[in-house]
């Protein structure tokens, strides 16, 4: 139901935008309004790209004609939209295409960090999160990715939330549990869920305890308001 209302919410906002700022092009008031509820169905699907774009869009538009009003830049109406309008949109682009860029790229980052008690011998814990798989990943590159993992040599894996999301069909998840069960047979995975892993923001969702016995099935620690330690020495809450 949530998406549902989204969804309506969106198309009426993006509607009346363009309905507010097409006003100033003098067309014929039939393919105005027309016009600003089709491209109001460009924001329909919250969850997808061109939604983004158009969010970008719209914000953009809406802070320019601000600091416009606020400077009292008086330029002729047509103009001054003819100049930001592609102004906004190639920025709206390339914030989209830096985040796409972003969301394929993963970068190692390495910190070390000292415990408050002694512990037998140094750890050293993986941490990844956010893989919305299949959203971010192929599957070759979460072969890929598993692989980095593996050299790593790690005494743990930490998947800190959103390892699927509202996209990853039942045959996704399961390919993506299978093989992180193949870690999970030489090194403790621990899995803590996070707002997407039970697609509560798309049509079918996935409860809490559901998804908890899945991911123990398939070899995985879930942490649910609870602590796992590791070799009984290092406590991850």
């Amino acid at each position: 139901m949530a998406i549902i209302w989204g969804s309506v919410i969106s198309y009426i906002a993006i509607s009346l935008f363009f309905y507010y700022y097409l006003y100033r092009f003098s067309l014929d008031i039939r393919m105005h309004i027309v016009l600003s509820f089709v491209l109001g169905l460009l924001g329909i699907n919250i969850h997808s790209t061109l939604f983004m774009l158009m969010l970008h869009f719209v914000v953009l538009t809406l802070i320019m004609d601000s600091i416009l009003c606020i400077f009292h830049v008086r330029q002729p109406t047509k103009y001054k939209y003819y100049v930001f309008f592609p102004f906004s949109l190639f920025l709206s682009l390339a914030f989209i295409l830096y985040g796409t860029w972003n969301m394929h790229t993963i970068v190692r980052k390495q910190y070390n960090i000292q415990a408050s008690q002694t512990l037998s011998k140094p750890y050293r814990i993986v941490l990844m999160a956010d893989m919305h798989y299949p959203t971010n990943l192929t599957s070759s590159e979460l072969s890929e990715l598993l692989n980095r993992i593996c050299s790593e040599e790690g005494d743990a894996l930490i998947l800190a939330g959103d390892m699927i999301d509202e996209f990853t069909s039942e045959k996704e998840i399961k390919d993506l549990y299978n093989q992180l069960s193949v870690l999970a047979k030489d090194i403790p995975v621990i899995y803590v869920l996070g707002n997407h892993d039970n697609g509560i923001y798309g049509t079918q969702s996935i409860d809490d305890d559901t998804l908890e016995e899945i991911i123990e099935r398939y070899g995985m620690i879930c942490l649910r308001d609870s602590s796992y330690f590791i070799n009984g020495q290092l406590p991850i809450t």
